[in-house]
């Protein structure tokens, strides 16, 4: 970055000096200056260096129409330098994705009983077939690989959001008020389906909270607090983490496949230039 930014300042600081210069110094033509260098910097790899001189030319030497016209095919060229680069960058980190998934995936499982609406998945470790008949929070993903939690209250408090909090630091989800769907009660216990956009600060808090015990309070009713073992607090952050790197790889893959493109189009769009000229 500091690098990028040095190269940015002593382009503007040469262009600054070519333009203060005049036709007429040494028969150098100041606006052929901007372009060979704008060239330099393209065979150099530096596409923001380009721009950043070809954009001196067109402000500074509007009648340049004939060097103007050449710098759209150069401008074209180091475009195409500046996709590679970020493909190179999307390609990392796809890879990096691709790793998180495979090293939490056994810690995964899968949930599939034919008498829930979909499956989703849970953090194996500590799994509680009868977690709706006790107090506590489970973390799910469901089949398109959000991650959201549950809230299980056995008792009659009202609640309409949760709280984790270790030490002095805490992270909240909901509230989500009574609807008899989300926040549904049925034998005197209380059960809360939170939306992935509201159980991400919830998620994002037990990651950075791993092998830590924490406390969980019901919120919006009557007080209620019990305590979450630092196993539980792991099967949250891992639940989270997989979640996060699935959907992260997902939106990397597309991002993929639009630099494919403009790859692609740019490509065609520098055949046609090269034969214009």
């Amino acid at each position: 970055m500091c690098n990028a930014a040095t190269k940015l300042i002593s382009a503007i600081a040469l262009a600054t000096a070519i333009t203060s210069c005049t036709g007429n110094s040494k028969g150098i033509d100041p606006a052929n200056e901007l372009f060979n260098q704008a060239e330099a910097q393209y065979q150099a790899g530096n596409p923001e260096l380009v721009y950043q001189l070809l954009d001196s030319i067109k402000s500074t030497y509007p009648d340049s129409i004939g060097l103007q016209r050449r710098g759209l095919l150069l401008r074209r060229q180091a475009f195409l330098i500046e996709l590679a680069n970020e493909m190179t960058l999307t390609d990392d980190s796809i890879n990096q994705c691709i790793e998180d998934v495979n090293a939490l995936k056994p810690l995964i499982k899968t949930i599939n009983d034919p008498r829930l609406v979909e499956p989703f998945s849970v953090a194996a470790a500590g799994y509680n077939p009868d977690f709706l008949s006790t107090t506590g929070i489970q973390a799910r993903i469901d089949d398109a690989g959000q991650f959201y939690l549950v809230s299980s209250l056995q008792s009659a408090q009202k609640h309409t959001g949760i709280k984790l909090t270790v030490g002095s630091e805490s992270a909240e989800a909901g509230p989500v008020p009574f609807d008899g769907e989300l926040n549904y009660r049925i034998n005197g216990s209380e059960v809360i389906t939170f939306s992935p956009m509201q159980s991400q600060a919830i998620g994002e808090f037990a990651s950075a909270h791993r092998d830590q015990g924490a406390s969980l309070q019901f919120t919006g009713g009557k007080p209620h607090t019990i305590k979450v073992t630092a196993k539980q607090v792991n099967a949250i952050a891992d639940c989270h983490d997989y979640s996060k790197a699935m959907t992260r790889g997902r939106f990397l893959s597309l991002k993929r496949e639009k630099l494919v493109r403009q790859q692609q189009l740019t490509t065609s769009q520098i055949e046609q230039l090269q034969s214009a000229n």
